[in-house]
């Protein structure tokens, strides 16, 4: 993290993009750029904030991965379900996230990742939740799928 972006193999592509994500409850402005494919976005490079918006100075504050093309060690990606996630990493903690409003699960083995899920894919809803809330494995619809991975 922090480091500049460098440059793309040919077979892929790279646009930039702003996106609007909730943060502390407030919808804000992401700068980012969009690594992508023949058919898909497969990654947002998350830019921390410069008013010089120098290409060659931007820096890289978090990934998120929206293809399943990309997995960890033990075959964890986009579109793995909840079975399996936690089939892999039994070491492992289910939360709701207030200050982003999402649902996520995380491994102890991988710090900094944080796999998200669809919002109806949980059955426990948090309303008004002012901090994380913690859920179990069982709090999730069976066959949920992970739909973002998040490195920060």
């Amino acid at each position: 993290m922090g480091q500049p972006v460098g440059q793309l193999p040919e077979e892929l592509k790279m646009r930039k993009a702003t996106h609007h994500q909730i943060m502390h409850g407030a919808t804000v402005e992401v700068d980012m750029l969009v690594i992508y494919g023949h058919v898909e976005d497969m990654v947002d490079l998350h830019l921390e904030e410069n008013d010089a918006k120098d290409e060659k100075d931007l820096n890289i504050n978090e990934i998120r991965v929206h293809s399943d093309y990309y997995r960890t060690t033990k075959g964890i990606g986009v579109n793995s379900t909840v079975e399996e996630f936690f089939a892999a990493y039994p070491e492992c903690a289910f939360w709701y996230l207030a200050d982003s409003e999402s649902y996520i699960s995380e491994a102890v083995e991988l710090p900094g990742m944080h796999f998200i899920y669809n919002m109806a894919d949980c059955t426990k809803k948090i309303n008004n939740a002012k901090d994380s809330t913690a859920l179990i494995f069982e709090d999730f619809i069976p066959g949920s799928v992970i739909e973002t991975v998040r490195i920060y």
